[in-house]
Order: C-alpha cells, then structure tokens, then sequence
C-alpha cells in the first residue's frame, strides 16, 4: 500500500480542494486528471466545477493535519471554523506533488509540494465513537483506508 500511493501521487497536479461548511475539519482532495461526473453532486455548497467533475485521485482526510512551508504552519484542522483562514488552503490547487512520505508504522503521510508546501496527515483516531476512518485514497482501480489506529484497511 504504502509503496503504491507513493508512486501514484508524485508528480502528479492538485486540481482541487474541496472544503467547508457541513463538513468540519474533513477535506477532500482531487489529484491528476479531470473527470467529467455521470451524475454532477446537488449539494449547493459546491463550486460548479466540484459539482460536474472529479479527479483520477482522491484524498479524503478525517483526522488531524496540517499545511505549512519548511519554517512555519499556514494552517491546521483546528482551522476548520475560520472561513478567512480556510481560504489558506486553497494554496495547494495547481501545484505539483513533488514528494510523498508514508510512515509505515503510522500510516502518516507527508506530501510535499511545489513552492515549499507540505500538507501532513497524522492518523488521530483511536476509536470508533466518531465513525470516521483517518482517511481514504481511491484511485480508478483500488481504494486505500487507514483506520482506527492506524490499521490498513483492504
């Protein structure tokens, strides 16, 4: 798995980030391709382009992570409530993965992107009470899951 995401995701163009309200802390995002939907999402929260297209790879994240430059935190989960601050995040889109670290005993991952951004994930959940898996990768062929602690899930 961890070889896997690895070498699908680097090198490869964000093309979205999709945030807000409804969705707490949890973000997704798209990566590669634009896909045009079969059916465009109704949910009136979305850009038009969210509505009507996906990518050929998607990154949902429930835990905790976090965007910063090699010497400071743009941006953290806990930043989920602050409209103003969650615009930060867009700072991703259009930049290119140029490194992907996943830390086999964790499942943590550290992407690295153009322009000295890193986005880090750090697998959080301990328990079921939320429901929530850490976060979930899919591409055209398989779906990837890290769960509660840490567990891969197939």
């Amino acid at each position: 798995m961890i070889g896997e995401i690895e070498k699908i995701i680097e090198n490869k163009l964000c093309g979205s980030v999709v945030y807000g309200k409804g969705t707490g802390s949890i973000i997704s995002i798209g990566f590669g391709d634009k896909i045009k939907r079969k059916v465009p999402l109704r949910n009136d929260q979305l850009t038009e382009e969210s509505k009507n297209y996906t990518f050929e790879l998607e990154l949902i994240i429930y835990c905790c992570w976090r965007i910063r430059t090699s010497d400071s935190i743009i941006l953290g989960w806990r930043d989920a409530l602050c409209d103003d601050k969650m615009k930060e995040i867009n700072t991703l889109s259009k930049r290119k993965v140029t490194g992907v670290k996943i830390d086999p005993s964790t499942y943590d991952i550290k992407i690295e992107f153009s322009g000295d951004l890193f986005l880090e994930i750090m697998c959080d959940i301990t328990n079921d009470f939320d429901s929530d898996d850490n976060y979930i990768f899919y591409t055209k062929s398989n779906t990837y899951a890290v769960g509660i602690n840490s567990s891969y899930l197939k």
